[in-house]
């Protein structure tokens, strides 16, 4: 069995329904990633936040939100037609050997996810694409962009497309929840826990990861990576803290 088969086979019981993004395992429900990362965030006040900037701009409210809604729907999507982009190129250039300069980029982001492929050093190959991962014993799971192996240490790099036109906007130096309250609530230390879970998951299955990256890819074409801080030992002790006081996490909205 080759690495790509073994790790997909850990996995196998977990089941995704992309319309309603769940994850099940043997017909329970299971957590999705954004939703633990979201308990370390301060619940945006929609209702609040809308009518003071309706009221300084002098705005309708229901328009206000609704634009904000719009907006985020479209930014939604375009990450979508990025990372199917994404995963179609390296499927074709990597595991199907079809022809990935067929492909034709319709955005900077989807040129930038060539430049990374063109750049990536021959030593570290993709194994596998959208993986799916879960926990039976933290009850959570999600889908990590891509998983890379680096042939020369053995060892396994979680990466995972970012398409946020600021991956570090704050508001007002806001700070996240406790025990991550000496962080900046903004994306990119969202992104950092997200990344830190994955790895939680895959370790769980005994793969040895050393390093979690995020690729921000930029409408010019380029992108920036980070190799993000592992946060694994405080988010294993913050879910078994979970755990053993029953709480649970509700499944709302899409995961990451």
């Amino acid at each position: 069995m080759n690495i790509s088969s073994d790790i997909k086979s850990k996995y196998k019981d977990l089941l995704f329904d992309e319309d309603s993004h769940t994850y099940t395992h043997k017909q329970h429900n299971l957590t999705p990633v954004s939703n633990v990362v979201h308990t370390f965030v301060e619940k945006f006040d929609t209702e609040g936040i809308s009518e003071r900037f309706a009221l300084k701009h002098n705005k309708n409210q229901n328009s206000v939100k609704k634009d904000w809604a719009d907006n985020a729907q479209r930014a939604c999507d375009f990450g979508t037609k990025v990372h199917n982009f994404g995963e179609k190129y390296a499927t074709l250039r990597y595991f199907k050997q079809g022809n990935h300069n067929s492909l034709i980029p319709s955005s900077g982001q989807e040129k930038a996810v060539i430049k990374y492929w063109n750049e990536l050093p021959k030593h570290i190959i993709p194994v596998v694409l959208e993986l799916q991962m879960y926990s039976v014993t933290f009850g959570y799971a999600g889908t990590a962009d891509i998983l890379l192996y680096n042939t020369t240490t053995k060892k396994f790099i979680i990466a995972d497309y970012k398409t946020n036109k600021d991956i570090f906007k704050n508001f007002a130096n806001n700070t996240m929840l406790a025990p991550f309250d000496n962080m900046l609530d903004m994306p990119y230390n969202h992104y950092q826990l997200q990344l830190s879970l994955y790895q939680i998951l895959l370790e769980e299955q005994g793969y040895e990861v050393e390093a979690n990256v995020l690729i921000w890819l930029l409408p010019n074409g380029n992108y920036q990576q980070y190799k993000t801080k592992n946060f694994t030992n405080i988010l294993k002790e913050q879910l078994q803290n979970k755990l053993e006081k029953k709480e649970i996490i509700v499944l709302e909205g899409s995961g990451y």
